[in-house]
């Protein structure tokens, strides 16, 4: 039977859920997180991330729930023992595209409800409202699109070697969101070759950061005989949820398309 409100102990090892989370009013229940999750007092412990997990602090925790985000190969397999061996309620959520990141929502909505009806059926408002705000907030963008002029857009999270955004990624989804054409056409994550850079022709290049602090720059690109590089089109994506797929999709298409609309280019980025 699912526990009381109270009695809920969630570890989450991923910073997109505990965003989940947090929309769903849950952050209270959180007592282990990852290392990459804000918003959460620095006294919950970090038990762990996308790739590991501490075993030994996990049981000390007495957690009834974990929320991670599985790589393509699944859920940790030493995980998936450990929470069989202790009883735990494992909730392993993919969040590659927008789709994702609504079902999964909802889905967090409908596993951890909690015994009293009352308290459920708070849950899953507050997970129908978070899906109604995303659902308003990409319309809204959609009915202003930017200009033809801006498209094709590289996006990328790196530069050496350059890898992309391509299609079926939340990123690249909110790029057609906002009426931009991605120069990528493969699906996932692709690493590319400066000549693949060059082939693409790209009219404008977003680094896409986490913060201001990364150590990614254009400088590999900088000599590249492409629209962008000789138009001053390089221009950064510092969005601290931009590499987090979670519920404030709506903030992160805000600041893409404030890039591509405005003509900031990267210092020194012209011809």
């Amino acid at each position: 039977p699912p526990p009381h409100r109270d009695d809920l102990r969630i570890v989450s090892l991923s910073p997109a859920l505990t965003r989940a989370l947090l929309v769903l009013g849950l952050g209270d229940r959180i007592v282990g997180r990852s290392r990459y999750c804000t918003g959460l007092p620095a006294t919950v412990p970090v038990v762990g991330d996308l790739r590991e997990h501490d075993s030994e602090l996990l049981v000390q925790l007495h957690p009834t729930d974990i929320a991670v985000q599985p790589p393509s190969t699944g859920i940790d397999p030493g995980l998936e023992a450990l929470a069989r061996t202790h009883g735990w309620r494992l909730h392993g959520h993919r969040l590659d595209t927008i789709d994702d990141i609504r079902s999964t929502v909802r889905s967090l909505g409908r596993e951890l409800a909690p015994a009293d009806p009352l308290e459920a059926e708070e849950l899953s408002r507050r997970a129908e409202d978070a899906l109604a705000a995303i659902d308003h907030g990409l319309a809204e963008l959609a009915a202003d699109p930017i200009p033809e002029g801006a498209s094709p857009v590289l996006l990328l999270f790196s530069t050496e070697p350059p890898m992309a955004f391509g299609q079926r990624t939340y990123l690249g989804e909110l790029l057609r969101t906002v009426g931009g054409r991605n120069a990528v056409t493969a699906e996932g994550y692709p690493e590319l070759s400066l000549e693949d850079v060059v082939r693409l022709a790209p009219s404008t290049v977003v680094l896409v950061r986490g913060d201001a602090a990364g150590t990614a720059s254009f400088d590999p690109l900088r000599s590249l005989s492409v629209p962008a590089v000789v138009g001053g089109r390089l221009v950064e994506l510092n969005e601290p949820d931009a590499l987090i797929p979670g519920p404030n999709v709506v903030g992160v298409a805000k600041a893409l398309r404030r890039c591509l609309v405005g003509n900031t280019a990267a210092p020194g980025s012209g011809p």
